[in-house]
């Protein structure tokens, strides 16, 4: 399905979210690595 993903900087690290775009479900929540993909 449809999703949307989110990069957010936030005391000094990143966070990946991944949100369901039909439920709003959260799918994923991680802290990027230091090589991001």
């Amino acid at each position: 399905g449809l999703r949307y993903s989110f990069d957010i900087k936030a005391a000094g690290a990143t966070h990946e979210v991944g949100v369901d775009a039909k439920t709003g479900a959260v799918l994923e929540n991680s802290i990027d690595g230091a090589h991001p993909d």
